[in-house]
């Protein structure tokens, strides 16, 4: 079966529990390659003598799936939605999800963009669209279509409100928001900076407020939070601005999202092969860490001087059989 949707240029993805987006990609290919499916579908049925049961059973049972007007509209309906899904869940997935304001502000505007597609405009686009991959399609109902249609956005922004709840607690990130920072000079952001004393107490107030207005003020440090902590680092000021470093680190160590957590469980079943079972922990953890943060290395190596610090390093711990280092005699 795969084969003969290769030989007609595409193929089905796999289907997946924990891939988020599989769903997404589906419907993608399924859109893209509607009539060729269909072919595929009815070539299984024509041709049932060269096909197990199974197969042409489930070809009978699709190609009927793909005749369906609603099938079809709610096809070209998703395809609206995944639009904006599917860039979410790229945000969540990458290594953006340091800086906590980006992921707040992404899933304020995925579910934004969602509600703006519950409108009559929506489903009559989605009807055209349908009838372009099949003409039958548009001879649905266009109220009972728009009542499912809108049942469905409903369903899909109430579920996001309820998923990210708790991401608005957090609203004391945009504190550090550089973007912000201009119409902070003029307002104080009050508000924010009482939710932060409020979750976490150990903050002295009245510092952080100072800190953070000469940050406003000044724009040479109208930075993001974690350049802004390598000016403070790098020009000595972390003593002056204590409490300021201290919001940085706690808000670029907050973790978003799981996705971190389960690389380092990807990572792991690679390294501890069979013939690593024996390793010790301390191996094991840092060979793990090396593995995930592969793409960290990999910039590392690129420099010399980093290799001979490495190997230097390497050749000091105690010694060795082989001579590493040098020696003038």
């Amino acid at each position: 079966r795969s084969a003969l949707l290769r030989e007609a240029g595409f193929k089905l993805p796999q289907a997946s529990t924990t891939c988020w987006n599989y769903h997404s990609r589906a419907n993608a290919t399924i859109t893209a390659h509607f009539q060729e499916l269909r072919r595929a579908m009815s070539h299984i049925i024509d041709n049932d003598e060269d096909w197990d049961g199974d197969s042409y059973n489930g070809a009978v049972g699709l190609l009927r799936r793909l005749e369906d007007p609603t099938f079809i509209f709610l096809l070209c309906l998703y395809q609206k939605v995944f639009v904006y899904i599917d860039h979410l869940y790229n945000v969540l997935q990458t290594k953006c999800t340091s800086n906590i304001s980006i992921c707040n502000h992404e899933v304020k505007l995925a579910i934004t963009n969602v509600k703006s597609l519950r409108n009559q405009e929506t489903v009559e686009e989605c009807m055209k669209d349908a009838k372009a991959l099949n003409n039958q399609a548009g001879s649905g109902s266009f109220m009972a279509l728009k009542l499912l249609a809108f049942e469905i956005i409903d369903i899909i922004v109430i579920q996001m409100e309820s998923r990210f709840e708790d991401i608005n607690i957090f609203n004391f990130v945009e504190l550090l928001d550089d973007k912000q920072f201009p119409a902070y000079k003029s307002v104080f952001p009050l508000l924010k900076l009482s939710a932060l004393i409020k979750r976490y107490p150990y903050f002295d107030s009245e510092q952080l407020q100072n800190e953070l207005t000469n940050v406003y003020s000044d724009q040479t440090k109208h930075l993001p939070a974690g350049l802004l902590l390598k000016y403070f680092m790098n020009n000595g000021l972390e003593k002056i601005y204590q409490e300021t470093v201290r919001l940085i680190r706690l808000i670029l160590t907050f973790p978003v999202s799981t996705v971190s957590s389960e690389r380092s469980m990807s990572a792991l079943k690679r390294v501890k092969t069979f013939l690593r079972n024996s390793m010790s922990e301390s191996r094991l953890s840092n060979l793990n860490t090396l593995a995930i943060e592969k793409s960290l290395v990999n910039n590392l190596s690129r420099d010399d001087s980093f290799k001979e610090r490495i190997i230097d390093l390497f050749a000091e711990r105690k010694t060795r059989q082989m001579e590493f280092i040098y020696k003038k005699l």
